[in-house]
């Protein structure tokens, strides 16, 4: 029976949760962008292969309010985003109804999903920037919009994410 069941796409994560790594993910993301989560859709129960194990998930959508547009191109301000949620302990990322974050995306056609399934999401402050003048770089905008947030308590994220911009050299 086993074999009737797709083995999880790509590598299963584990438990530990990974830092964010900004340089690498605004390479590799399609979208980059600031909003709010307006609402989750739970799309039902899928189960794949981690392993040797049937693993089950819930298949959800976040229909996703974008502020700020950093990299890409995005159909309308509202974007649908993909992802499992385990019944079980694991560092995947997930979205809730009124987060606001600044996120990293990879396109899948019609909707699109984390570009790291680990990590790939920052809280960020909800005023959106006045447009950045002479700053055509994503991660010029992305670092912006990061110092700007570091007013908000429980920041840790933020400050880490900054500084390894700073390492990173841009």
């Amino acid at each position: 029976m086993s074999n009737q069941v797709e083995k999880f796409p790509g590598i299963f994560p584990g438990t530990i949760k990974a830092p964010l790594d900004i340089l690498s993910l605004e390479k590799t993301a399609d979208v980059i962008c600031a909003g709010e989560v307006a609402y989750v859709i739970d799309e039902g129960e899928v189960q794949y292969l981690v392993g040797d194990n049937q693993a089950r998930f819930r298949k959800k959508v976040a229909l996703f309010h974008v502020d700020l547009l950093h990299k890409g191109t995005i159909p309308s301000a509202v974007i649908e985003i993909e992802f499992l949620e385990p019944d079980f302990p694991s560092s995947m990322e997930s979205l809730s109804r009124g987060e606001y974050v600044l996120i990293f995306l990879a396109s899948t056609g019609t909707r699109y999903r984390f570009a790291s399934l680990t990590a790939t999401k920052l809280p960020v402050i909800r005023q959106p920037l006045p447009a950045a003048k002479g700053e055509a770089s994503a991660l010029a905008r992305i670092r912006k919009t990061l110092t700007r947030s570091l007013a908000e308590p429980n920041n840790e994220a933020v400050r880490s994410a900054l500084d390894d911009l700073r390492e990173g050299g841009n």
